[in-house]
């Protein structure tokens, strides 16, 4: 079953327009147009949401050097 996912239509329609005010055919802007921005955003999310847990564990035991 496909999910929709804003990201990666925004991340379609964002090229389809630079191709067609580009001069030439752009397939590339820095960004992987196969994977889906919206599993790497959660990846990421997940990532932030870890990191300050450890943040809120170290401040709590007032671990200077793990903050």
């Amino acid at each position: 079953m496909a999910t929709y996912s804003f990201l990666d239509e925004m991340k379609s329609d964002f090229l389809e327009i630079i191709n067609e005010k580009s001069s030439s055919a752009v397939d590339d802007l820095s960004i992987d147009y196969g994977a889906s921005l919206e599993s790497l955003l959660l990846k990421y999310m997940a990532l932030c949401q870890s990191r300050a847990a450890l943040l809120s564990g170290a401040k709590s035991v007032n671990d200077e050097l793990a903050m």
